[in-house]
């Protein structure tokens, strides 16, 4: 999901691969995070661009869509409540609140 100035495609863009597409705060706190847990992540954009609302049928669309149908693996969790509680938020909330806890994951010495 496109969302200024949380995640953003390089004007660019079509000069990079993968992850080095996107600029923003979840892209750089994602790579620093990355990096020094030394795992391997994939940013996908949600096809429809939203973050995900229920129909009246109870479907999904959004990102949320995609991860009920199987076609996206989660990064971020969803709150205890479940999807019929989630948080509208969008994911630096969650990455935020995890990185803001009193212990630091990482050095950010730059």
């Amino acid at each position: 999901m496109q969302d200024e100035p949380y995640m953003m495609m390089k004007e660019n863009a079509v000069l990079f691969t993968g992850n080095d597409k996107f600029e923003g705060y979840v892209a750089d706190i994602l790579r620093l995070v990355a990096a020094s847990l030394r795992f391997d992540y994939q940013i996908c954009l949600s096809t429809d661009g939203r973050y995900g609302e229920q129909n009246a049928a109870g479907q999904w669309n959004g990102i949320i869509g995609e991860v009920v149908r199987g076609v996206r693996t989660p990064v971020t969790g969803v709150n205890s409540g479940g999807m019929g509680s989630r948080d509208p938020s969008p994911a630096i909330y969650y990455i935020g609140y995890t990185v803001g806890k009193s212990t630091p994951l990482f050095n950010l010495d730059l």
